[in-house]
């Protein structure tokens, strides 16, 4: 899980928040987000699953597209540094999608598993 924020310097942070949603960036690559400003600053948040490096990266550039400057000028940080976090190693493991996949599809379709197993002998 990430609960990252984005922060932008800007000379109008709110037509900048308005350009980035028109652009619909932030959108497509986050769902959901949400902005705020201070003044000449952006803040934008993000809740939700793992975002890799280069979609964070993707995000910065389209930020600082947005107000014509350079992705490095857009920093990324923990939403918060308080709270314990997530502790991976205390979380289930995945069911295996391979498996469940296979067995839908095995359900869905046993004619073609039938003649398969005929033909592997």
């Amino acid at each position: 899980m990430h609960d990252l924020r984005f922060t932008a310097r800007a000379a109008d942070p709110f037509a900048l928040a308005a350009s980035l949603a028109r652009e619909g960036i932030l959108a497509d690559a986050l769902g959901s987000y949400s902005t705020s400003s201070s003044g000449d600053r952006l803040d934008i948040t993000y809740t939700g699953p793992l975002l890799s490096d280069d979609l964070v990266e993707a995000v910065r550039r389209g930020i600082a597209r947005g107000e014509g400057v350079q992705a490095s000028s857009v920093t990324v940080a923990p939403r918060s540094t308080s709270g314990e976090g997530v502790d991976l190693a205390r979380e289930p493991a995945p069911a295996p999608v391979i498996v469940v996949a296979l067995a839908l599809w095995a359900r869905t379709h046993p004619h073609r598993v039938g003649r398969q197993a005929q033909g592997a002998g």
